[in-house]
């Protein structure tokens, strides 16, 4: 009787403990979703240097990487516009399929985007329907919709909800999943 106790008890714990690991493994959406919020991270706090290791190399045979790192710093950092984005948010991958070794999603995803017009270094606040900054707002609220963009005049920002979506990539021939935008002059890389 105690043998069999032994027994019955050695098998529950190598049943847990080999079992374990499946529990806590992540699916290959978890870890796109994760590997997402992370790139989006590094751009959050302006590390363009780490965010261009999240994009797909291809791009670097059409804009060299050091350039892509350059124009990125520039849409960040402009002396008439303060950009900051927040709030990023995965809200689906795709199931992940597979062509010759390489792996694709597409993931959905939106963030928030805050732009503050900038004159002589001190927000606009003039919301004459001829000035950058109603020029500005009005062209977001046509492209993103008028839902998901807002003027805070007396502080010249106009936040955008944005939603949209980019291709995750995986290849035997990088590290880990790489992005690209879900834009019509991307697919053909």
């Amino acid at each position: 009787m105690m043998n069999s106790l032994k027994k019955t008890g050695l098998l529950l714990i190598c049943n847990f403990i080999f079992g374990l690991p499946s529990g806590f493994s992540q699916t290959e959406e978890d870890t796109i979703k994760q590997t997402v919020l992370a790139y989006f991270k590094t751009t959050q706090t302006l590390d363009m240097e780490a965010s261009v290791e999240y994009i797909h190399p291809a791009i670097f045979e059409l804009v060299p990487k050091e350039k892509m790192i350059e124009l990125m710093k520039q849409s960040f950092i402009d002396p008439d516009i303060l950009l900051k984005m927040d709030s990023a948010e995965v809200l689906k991958v795709s199931p992940i399929l597979e062509d010759n070794k390489i792996r694709y999603g597409l993931v959905n995803y939106s963030f928030l985007m805050h732009m503050t017009m900038l004159d002589d270094g001190k927000p606009m606040t003039d919301t004459d329907s001829k000035s950058s900054l109603m020029f500005t707002y009005n062209m977001l609220k046509n492209k993103y919709g008028e839902k998901k963009v807002r003027l805070e005049a007396a502080k010249g920002t106009i936040h955008v909800l944005s939603e949209t979506s980019l291709f995750a990539i995986k290849a035997p021939e990088f590290d880990g999943w790489k992005f690209l935008e879900n834009k019509d002059n991307m697919t053909k890389i």
